[in-house]
This record gives structure tokens, sequence and C-alpha cells, in this order.
């Protein structure tokens, strides 16, 4: 009787060993994946807009329904894209001018060429680029807003409005302005050309990831991709405007409308929105 309860004993010993060398590697296992994903669910998220002042930004935004995975990530220099930018002109009723200001061009070229190397396949880059232009665009600022991508080893952009003017309704109605950013299935407003990119559309051009000059082309490079999403921040308020500038903002816009540049309805429509600052 003795001896079988010592090895009843000695099994019950055994087993309880056995748990107790058990117990700790189940709950180390535990503790690792609830640190894991821990780690995952407080890592921080990849930037995914870029503010580059009062009603000026580049965001990455879901690919247009329907269209092919883009070739994202690349890298694409900031001074490539600043050159081919600068390269692009815009037509309208009144001018032939450069599509972008060189004030406007050097932030933007980087914010772009930061975006794209973070892209995923199924990102497209849109941004709205609000500067002052010598063109007669009234001596306020007008946007200019499109959507690019990389496809067919070029950079695919798309202008919607080359010349949108927002900057006086605006400020007279304190409502934020309704961007659109170019479209792959519908033509926008801007005519485009470029000596060194191809039109695909007036809207539409196909821009070389090469310097458009005998400089030495600069590749792309494939990047890691990102998953995170965000929205477009507010605009800052703005500084009120004096009565001696909107006088001679009228002034300009009585010109215009003398000379036949505008139409009445657009000389009463935009004279309305003018005076709305007072």
């Amino acid at each position: 009787m003795k001896t079988k309860l010592c090895q009843t004993a000695r099994v019950v010993l055994m087993a309880g060993a056995a748990i107790a060398v058990a117990a700790p590697v189940h709950a180390g296992i535990g503790s690792l994946s609830s640190a894991a994903q821990q780690a995952a669910s407080s890592a921080p998220a990849r930037q995914r807009t870029w503010t580059l002042g009062d009603y000026s930004e580049v965001r990455l935004v879901s690919i247009e329904a329907g269209a092919a995975p883009n070739q994202h990530p690349t890298r694409v220099p900031a001074d490539l894209l600043l050159a081919q930018l600068r390269a692009i002109r815009s037509q309208t009723a009144n001018a032939d001018a450069p599509l972008f200001s060189n004030g406007e061009l050097k932030d933007l070229a980087e914010s772009l060429s930061k975006a794209l190397a973070i892209a995923a396949p199924s990102d497209d880059v849109v941004f709205v680029s609000s500067a002052r232009r010598d063109d007669g665009s009234f001596f306020v600022p007008s946007a200019v807003t499109a959507r690019l991508f990389v496809q067919g080893g070029a950079l695919q952009l798309i202008v919607h409005d080359a010349r949108f003017d927002f900057f006086d309704r605006a400020r007279g109605t304190h409502t934020r302005p309704d961007f659109e950013f170019g479209a792959r299935a519908k033509a926008g407003n801007a005519v485009l050309q470029s000596a060194s990119a191809a039109s695909k559309r007036s809207d539409w051009l196909e821009v070389p990831l090469v310097m458009p000059s005998a400089a030495a082309p600069a590749a792309a490079v494939p990047m890691p991709s990102p998953a995170a999403a965000a929205t477009l921040p507010a605009p800052r308020a703005r500084e009120a405007v004096s009565a001696d500038e909107i006088e001679q903002r009228l002034l300009t816009l009585k010109r215009l409308r003398e000379r036949g540049l505008i139409s009445e309805e657009e000389y009463q429509q935009k004279r309305k929105e003018i005076l709305a600052l007072l």
C-alpha cells in the first residue's frame, strides 16, 4: 500500500511540474503577441497631406473608380518635377502664360516628390496650388487644380482648372472653395501645352520622367508603400482687405469690361464678390 501511494504521489508531482513548465511558455507567447499587436496599432500613420499655405496643398487620395493600378511608389526627384512643371503653359481666352508662377513651384515640386515616393498603386496624387499670377487674374490668388499619377513609365498630369477664380468669393462668403482635381474620364477646363510632354487631351499631359534639357535623366526608383488616410485641413484666416485694394480691383475690373476682355455678366458677378469684402 505504501509503495502504491508513493508511486501515485510521484505521478502527481511529475504532472504538476509539467504544468508549471508549460504555463510560462504559453503566457510568454500570449504576451509577445499582445505586444506586437499593440506596437502595430500605435505605429504612426504615413503622411498623406502636405499643406503648402492657405488654399494650397498636396494630398494622396484613392485612385479613381475603374482605373488600372498606378506604378507607385516611384521616386521622382523634386528638381525633375520643378523643371517639367515650369515648362508647361496654359492657354486662356486672355493669355498664353506659364501654368505656374516661379514662386509656387519649389514647394509644390518638393511635396509632389514626397507624395509619389510613398504612394501606393491604389493612390492618386491631387493638388491645389494658389498664387498671384501676372496674367490679368485680378491681382488676387487663383488656383491650379490637378490630379497626377505614374502610368506607362511617365507622369500623367490632368489639370481641371488652370486659373480657378475662387478667392474673393471665399473671402466674402466665408465658405470653403469647391476644388475639382481633374479626371481620367472627363476633360476639365484647362488647355495645356509643353514642348517636353505629349498631349493626351487638352487638359492631360504625359510628362516623361527625364529632365526637359540636355541634363542627365533622373530615373524612377520604387519605394515602400503606405496605408493611411487624411482629410484636407480647413484654410487659415487671412487679413482684411483694405479699402484702397478694393478700389483698385474695381477700377481694374471696369477697365477689363471696357476693353471687352470680360462680359457684362462676368463683370457684375466679380463686382459683387469684390464689394462683399467691404
